[in-house]
């Protein structure tokens, strides 16, 4: 499951690769919600690509 997150730029964003037990969580999401993610950042060129991530309150 990947989550794509944007900012003021819609060219560019955070893509954040989820644990497989978040689904429950992701699927709850709505666009334009803010959210706190936490995972492993692995790069970037345009995006910035986070592993591993979950949910936080």
């Amino acid at each position: 499951n990947t989550v794509i997150l944007y900012g003021d730029n819609k060219y560019s964003g955070v893509l954040c690769d989820m644990q497989s037990d978040q689904t429950v969580g992701i699927r709850k999401l709505k666009k334009g919600q803010k959210i706190m993610l936490k995972g492993v950042c692995k790069g970037f060129l345009k995006d910035a690509i986070l592993l591993n991530c979950m949910l936080i309150n």
